[in-house]
């Protein structure tokens, strides 16, 4: 099996007109854990009933780490490691932080090398018969956009720079990270969205 990619663009990045490639993977819907556990249930001696509550337990497990230590780990594959950030109103000058102004924002994985390694090992990649590329934008053109949306909405989010613009979600987030990046764009997580403003 091999994973189907595609090349998208960024032009004139960082406004000096060079142009930045990107590798888009179109991946596909992972087996569920009914799958999986018929997969294992078939290589072992074990029940799918059994396996499925092994399943239960070790999610159960690695949630109380996450939730005591900060950290769990994925026996052969890896660490899950809580990321967390303060509140808008924590970063305001004197203000006194505690326990409430802090929240998850999310869970990171670090993988073995091992896991890693075998992984790589036995990966391959080929070139997908159809396009999902989004409409190509300079980064004047895409900025002018934006720009005047904001005129008229106090935020953008990537789900309205695909609608708006055209753009896949994968490029959507491209251009808000290196906008963000040039101090064009001032983002903040709230429960539901990443949203972007105007950085005055």
């Amino acid at each position: 099996m091999q994973i189907k990619y595609e090349i998208h663009k960024l032009e004139n990045v960082h406004g000096e007109g060079n142009r930045k490639n990107y590798v888009s993977l179109r991946t596909q819907k992972p087996m569920d854990e009914e799958h999986i556990a018929e997969v294992v249930e078939a290589n072992s001696t074990l029940k799918k009933g059994d396996i499925k509550a092994v399943f239960t337990e070790f999610r159960q497990i690695v949630i109380n780490q996450l939730q005591q230590a900060g950290r769990a780990y994925l026996p052969g594959i890896g660490w899950l490691s809580v990321k967390a950030g303060l509140s808008p109103k924590a970063q305001q000058s004197g203000y006194k932080i505690t326990g409430k102004d802090i929240s998850m924002q999310a869970i990171r994985l670090r993988t073995e090398k091992r896991f890693y390694d075998e992984v790589a090992g036995d990966i391959a990649f080929a070139k997908s018969n159809y396009s999902t590329k989004s409409v190509k934008y300079t980064e004047e053109e895409l900025w002018a956009k934006i720009d005047s949306y904001l005129t008229q909405h106090r935020f953008i989010t990537c789900p309205a720079m695909q609608s708006q613009f055209g753009l896949s979600k994968q490029m959507a987030n491209k251009w808000l990270s290196l906008l963000v990046a040039e101090g064009k764009l001032n983002k903040e997580q709230t429960k539901q969205f990443i949203i972007y403003f105007i950085n005055k």
